[in-house]
């Protein structure tokens, strides 16, 4: 992993610092669902992070870095981060999360102050800089706003996190179901349930979010539940990549034009409960087949009603290899690229079993991920240098 210790100044003298180390996600099931305000999807965090330290500076501007991306500059002017130079698309998530974590700073009375921002991330690959489709956009969202925040003296519990974070996602991505934010937020794995978006957007019209951000953290949102699975190590989990980028907003579609029948939504989320079960121990899990099968059931219809393709050549190569050496496998988040999952008992998945379906994948170009320990979570981690919360 590359070394974040070091922070990039712009001259200015060193001051304080804090390192949020946030994972990535995969969607085990309800990924289409869980877009329908109060319906449910099974998302865990994997172990591949997105690293971001924030640290202080008497500089008058600070700097956003990253590899391959070009600076983005910026200063505080009247109380409100203001972009001096840089953007694109790469700190976009970057801008909002940034408008955010500042908006919350004002209402717990901090004073303003000037930092320098770096950005690593294990969500992409290094040679083609592609993404894994590992949720690296909700990552670097998260990990943006608990560094700042980190810096500021102001932790932020996981539900506040995740709050900041929707908050900053929905400026852009209004679709945005929030599971990839609440598994990168809480880490583990995560039986979500998504909020209200139009809810969430109607309150942000009644005045500016930057007057009202800690009212929003504070208020109760409705159809929202982040409830964290503790799982009992039944199930092994491998990720596969096609190496093709899903584009998650397209997928999607516009669910006002083509709701979902209650019956398929009532048949998706009582198999995320039933995978939910499985991975806490309260249900045998070799009946895993059975329930990814019906999730693959669920996705079909869902492609049927929003005219599109989840399931890509590539994607049924995923699924099909695994199938044939015994494991269970299916999309994972949107489809139409990306990844996919094949799942079995454990601990029946021996490391000789998950070494011969990573290279029947890679023939058929398809990259093995092993970035679900069965064991131990991928968790959220928060440092401070110099200085600790306040």
């Amino acid at each position: 992993m590359p070394d974040t210790t070091a922070g990039t100044t712009t001259g200015g003298a060193v001051g304080p610092a804090c390192t949020a180390r946030i994972p990535g996600k995969l969607y085990l099931a309800g990924e289409y669902a869980v877009t329908v305000p109060g319906r449910a999807a099974l998302v865990v965090a994997v172990d591949r992070f997105v690293t971001v330290r924030a640290q202080l500076t008497d500089s008058p501007r600070g700097r956003f870095t990253t590899a391959g991306a070009a600076p983005l500059v910026w200063r505080q002017h009247n109380n409100v981060p203001v972009i001096d130079s840089g953007g694109g698309d790469f700190w976009s998530h970057c801008i909002h999360a940034h408008r955010v974590v500042e908006a919350w700073r004002v209402h717990n009375g901090v004073p303003a102050a000037t930092y320098d921002v770096t950005v690593t991330s294990d969500l992409v690959d290094k040679a083609t800089g592609r993404k894994y489709g590992l949720g690296s956009s909700a990552a670097v969202t998260c990990a943006v706003i608990a560094a700042i925040a980190g810096v500021y003296g102001l932790p932020a519990d996981p539900v506040t996190l995740y709050k900041l974070a929707m908050l900053a996602t929905v400026m852009d991505s209004p679709a945005t179901s929030g599971g990839d934010i609440a598994a990168s937020s809480a880490g583990g794995y995560v039986h979500y349930r998504s909020p209200d978006r139009q809810w969430i957007a109607r309150q942000r019209l009644v005045k500016p979010l930057h007057t009202r951000v800690a009212e929003l953290v504070s208020a109760r949102w409705p159809g929202l539940s982040i409830t964290p699975v503790t799982a009992a190590g039944r199930l092994r989990i491998l990720p596969g990549w096609t190496g093709s980028p899903a584009v998650t907003d397209t997928m999607l579609g516009t669910p006002a034009r083509t709701p979902f029948p209650d019956s398929l939504l009532d048949r998706s989320d009582g198999l995320v409960e039933t995978m939910a079960a499985m991975v806490a121990g309260q249900q045998p899990a070799d009946g895993v087949g059975e329930v990814v099968a019906g999730l693959r059931e669920v996705l079909s219809t869902v492609a049927a009603v929003r005219t599109t393709t989840i399931v890509t050549p590539r994607l049924a190569q995923l699924i099909d290899c695994a199938e044939q050496l015994g494991w269970s496998a299916k999309t994972s988040g949107a489809g139409g690229g990306d990844c996919g999952i094949a799942i079995t008992p454990f601990p029946g998945a021996t490391a000789d079993k998950e070494h011969e379906l990573g290279l029947q994948w890679e023939k058929a170009g398809i990259s093995a991920l092993p970035v679900v320990p069965p064991e131990k979570p991928a968790l959220p981690q928060v440092t401070y240098h110099g200085h600790g919360p306040a």
